[in-house]
């Protein structure tokens, strides 16, 4: 698109050129200006002409708006494919081609991920429907964008999971990412008519985690977060077990009579 782009342009800019010597020609020419004025033949030759540059100048301005409307059709298209029709953010599919840029490539020093899980959702789900869930993932959707001040990639793994992709400066930027979103969240959580968000996450870091692939990136990312699910299931299970049992009332034997 952008070569077709700019052989139309150079076409039009050839075209104004060619039209502009030709005028020039006729107009200081007193020549050819006479013989236009008298010679019937030559005036309708150069009727034919200026008719047909103007019919080529049209062609190439119509080129020009079925090209713009043409692009704008694509963007929306390439918009609507990338983006999540749920959450309103980046998808699955434009995550997979942002990973596959550095698929053959060691990634930068400076990238950071964090995979997010929105573990409320699935009681929303459950208790409220999936209407409800939708406009949970929404609005927590809208405080992953808001948080990230267009610094970094925000887009939905899929499911309740999300993810964050800082390509450089992700050390100095994904604390403060973090600390924006609790602001937000608990806000959001202090209203009474909302659902309760409760969200975990799990962060990696190519520097300091030693890595050079985007996919051991994610996936260091994810397994730090499922590691905080299982040492939760593991306090709650060690908490449970730690409470005394209640012995059963034994009932007194009546006398017999």
């Amino acid at each position: 698109m952008k070569k077709f782009d700019t052989a139309k342009t150079i076409e039009l800019i050839i075209f104004m050129l060619f039209a502009m010597f030709c005028f020039y020609n006729i107009v200081i020419a007193g020549d050819l200006y006479r013989q236009i004025s008298t010679d019937k033949s030559v005036r309708m030759l150069c009727i034919f002409l200026w008719i047909s540059l103007f019919m080529a100048f049209a062609f190439i301005f119509v080129d020009f708006i079925m090209y713009s409307k043409q692009n704008e059709s694509l963007y929306s298209l390439t918009a609507a494919a990338n983006t999540d029709t749920v959450a309103h953010i980046a998808n699955r599919y434009s995550i997979d081609s942002i990973i596959d840029e550095y698929a053959d490539k060691d990634i930068p020093d400076e990238m950071g991920v964090c995979m997010i899980e929105l573990v409320s959702l699935k009681d929303v789900n459950a208790n409220f429907g999936r209407m409800e869930g939708n406009n949970l993932i929404r609005s927590f959707s809208i405080m992953l964008s808001l948080a990230s001040l267009n610094e970094c990639i925000v887009g939905r793994n899929g499911g309740n999971r999300f993810i964050i992709l800082y390509e450089k400066s992700a050390d100095l930027h994904m604390d403060v990412f973090l600390e924006r979103l609790a602001d937000k969240v608990r806000d959001y959580n202090a209203d009474a008519r909302n659902h309760n968000i409760v969200y975990e996450y799990g962060v990696a870091y190519s520097g300091a985690d030693d890595l050079s692939s985007i996919t051991k990136l994610i996936s260091l990312s994810s397994m730090r977060l499922s590691d905080k699910f299982r040492k939760q299931a593991a306090a709650a299970k060690a908490a449970e077990e730690a409470e005394p049992q209640a012995e059963p009332i034994k009932s007194e034997a009546e006398p017999e009579p």
